[in-house]
């Protein structure tokens, strides 16, 4: 018979796993310090010694100073080209976001990809606050953008040339394409938009729907109101 192997408790081990669940699922540094945490961990662990909220706080800044050194030196150490997209959008919440990823081939010739930056803007989407915060997609402040992009690489003696390293982000030039079709249709679409905004504005409604999709054995639908600038 198989003996379980021996386990101890590692303090270190916790704290980190502990640091990680808070980050992962964006709980607040304090629920450490509440009750039911406490005596939920020491239900498994009775000598388990919790950390505070600043104490937590202090983890996550040492765990980003850390994966921040690694990036670094994963990028100066990668021998071929380094690609940048920008993604700009509005939160549900109308907060304004900005998040900057680095792509690239590795050494297995396997693409990557690292998130760099992830921050809140507080200015409009111009091209002088893009450059600010550092692809881009196809609209006018992203030529802005490269411009002045191309007079700071100038500047700081890189070499960046705007008409060999700035790609159009192709998905919004597909998008482009298909909405400009669109508007062939645009008395049909209305019609159709028209239904689903009214169909969405009543419960009642909205439960018909479900028990026609049910009576004829289709997946029970959701009505999603058409944005143009979006097109996933």
């Amino acid at each position: 018979m198989l003996k379980a192997p021996k386990w101890s408790y590692d303090h270190n081990e916790m704290i980190n796993n502990q640091v990680k669940w808070i980050v992962i699922k964006q709980h607040a540094f304090t629920i450490a310090e509440e009750p039911d945490f406490i005596n939920f961990i020491h239900s498994l662990h009775p000598t388990a010694k919790i950390p505070s909220a600043d104490t937590i706080k202090s983890h996550i800044l040492n765990f980003y100073r850390t994966d921040k050194e690694k990036v670094q030196n994963i990028l100066l150490n990668i021998s071929g080209k380094i690609s940048f997209t920008i993604d700009c959008w509005t939160s549900p919440s109308v907060k304004s976001f900005l998040s900057i990823t680095a792509h690239f081939i590795d050494k297995n010739w396997k693409l990557q990809h690292i998130l760099l930056d992830f921050l809140e803007m507080f200015d409009s989407y111009t091209g002088q606050n893009l450059k600010e915060t550092f692809v881009t997609d196809n609209a006018s402040n992203n030529a802005v953008f490269i411009r002045l992009l191309t007079n700071w690489a100038i500047e700081k003696r890189i070499s960046f040339d705007k008409n060999d390293n700035h790609f159009r982000c192709f998905a919004h030039v597909i998008n482009l394409s298909v909405q400009a079709a669109l508007t062939q249709l645009e008395s049909e679409i209305s019609k159709l938009r028209d239904l689903v905004n009214r169909i969405r504005a009543f419960s009642l409604r909205r439960e018909k729907l479900k028990m026609a999709c049910k009576n004829n054995q289709l997946k029970d639908l959701t009505l999603i109101p058409d944005v143009p600038t979006r097109w996933n």
